[in-house]
């Protein structure tokens, strides 16, 4: 028989697997929302969850579990669509917040935790300009280089986000998980 016969059987399996694969989402639950970044085959998520107001001190929790079992960080966003661009968000007022940082297990072992002034943690961000395009983010992430860890999707976990010293000036940011690497289905 001629391989060319078999050509279009090869290609509805591995469309078939594909979609199957794609269908199969993490089982996240609990507050925020998990959102897709990218496309495949780099395929990222985030874990999103609702703004904080950096004027006001104050504790927040989320409860969450069914994480993507992917290398992760914990940290903060800020949208520059809104405010001044990140370069300089990170020497404003901003950068003076006092925010304590922490992702728990149920069990209560401590996964990530940091607490110091916005200004001492890790800013990443666009450069923006003419180098943006439809991958780049509006976002500022803050985050520290001890808030990487790899999630159990079958724990559950608590984070945690204390303003401790605000910022003197109403700044939103949103607590956030992203998941670096990518997963292909």
């Amino acid at each position: 028989m001629d391989r060319n016969n078999y050509l279009p059987s090869i290609i509805l399996l591995a469309q078939s697997a594909y979609l199957a694969g794609c269908s199969l989402g993490p089982n996240y639950s609990g507050e925020g929302e998990l959102v897709k970044v990218g496309g495949w085959p780099f395929v990222n998520y985030e874990a999103r969850f609702p703004q904080i107001d950096l004027a006001i001190n104050g504790q927040h929790e989320y409860y969450i579990s069914g994480l993507p079992e992917m290398r992760s960080a914990v940290g903060l966003t800020v949208d520059t669509r809104t405010t001044k661009p990140c370069e300089e968000l990170e020497y404003s007022l901003l950068g003076k917040a006092i925010v304590n940082l922490e992702l728990t297990k149920y069990s209560g072992e401590v996964v990530v935790f940091k607490e110091a002034p916005l200004s001492e943690w890790v800013w990443s961000y666009s450069l923006g300009g003419p180098y943006r395009d439809e991958w780049s983010s509006e976002d500022c992430f803050i985050y520290s280089e001890n808030m990487y860890f790899k999630p159990d999707a079958e724990s559950r976990y608590l984070l945690r986000v204390v303003v401790n010293n605000n910022s003197g000036k109403s700044y939103s940011v949103r607590a956030v998980i992203k998941t670096f690497g990518s997963s292909a289905p």
